[in-house]
């Protein structure tokens, strides 16, 4: 048991020490980004955004035009808007729906389970 969790340890050890955690902020102005844990800006506020959400597995939920979509932690759009509601990622799935249905969608934001 013991080899077990030290070989968890060690391979997933390097990822928590590149991980940065990004924090949803507003600009005061109604456009929303993401800065770090000192308050820098890491990606800038887009006024196009209603909301967002924490990252999750390196995505981030976003609204724009009352729909919500993904973005990645570069700031790029993976996942257009177009669901009505979403959840974070887990496991590589989150819910989203569209239409009145949900399902889980991939990170593509392809429906993996309908």
């Amino acid at each position: 048991m013991k080899r077990i969790a030290f070989i968890l340890f060690v391979s997933i050890w390097p990822a928590l020490l590149t991980a940065q955690e990004l924090f949803p902020k507003t600009n005061g102005k109604g456009a929303w980004g993401f800065c770090d844990a000192n308050g820098a800006w890491v990606i800038k506020p887009k006024a196009k955004y209603e909301l967002v959400r924490s990252f999750s597995e390196g995505f981030a939920q976003v609204k724009a035009n009352g729909l919500w979509g993904y973005i990645n932690q570069s700031g790029k759009q993976v996942v257009p808007c177009r669901y009505k509601d979403c959840g974070p990622f887990h496991g590589g799935l989150a819910y989203a729906c569209q239409n009145k249905s949900y399902g889980d969608i991939d990170t593509n934001g392809t429906m993996a389970i309908p």
